[in-house]
Formats: structure tokens, C-alpha cells, sequence
């Protein structure tokens, strides 16, 4: 899943997928500001070279990603 600044349409599925599912395990709705910043996340994390779904539900993990807000 190489990033070559367009994300093919296989790409976005991928990552839509990935974002659904932690926001679906989080649960993080809509409006939340954890929506956004999980969104940016993963483009970020994409952006940067981590290649495979894996790789980036890894790297949300070793981050601890479970809504910013919430850990307050």
C-alpha cells in the first residue's frame, strides 16, 4: 500500500476501514473532537510511509490511541 501522494481507491478503503473500526472501538461518534484528530492520525501515519493496515493499527496501538479527550 505505497503512498505516492495520491491514494488509490483500494488505499482509502483500506484506511476508512481502519478508521471505522477504532472509532467503532473506542467509541468515538461524530463531533467528537477525537473524530477528527483519528482521521488525521491515520493520514498521518500513512503519509509518513507505514505501508499495511497492519502497520498502522500497530502504530495506533503502540500509541495508545483510544481518544485524546478521554484520557483527561
Amino acid at each position: 500500500m505505497r503512498f505516492n501522494g495520491i491514494a488509490s481507491p483500494e488505499q482509502l478503503a483500506i484506511l476508512h476501514q481502519i478508521f471505522d473500526d477504532r472509532c467503532r472501538a473506542a467509541g468515538i461518534q461524530p463531533g467528537d473532537p477525537d473524530h477528527e484528530t483519528l482521521a488525521l492520525r491515520i493520514i498521518s501515519l500513512f503519509q509518513s510511509g507505514v505501508q499495511t493496515a497492519e502497520e498502522i493499527i500497530a502504530a495506533l496501538d503502540r500509541n495508545d490511541f483510544q481518544g485524546e479527550s478521554r484520557a483527561a
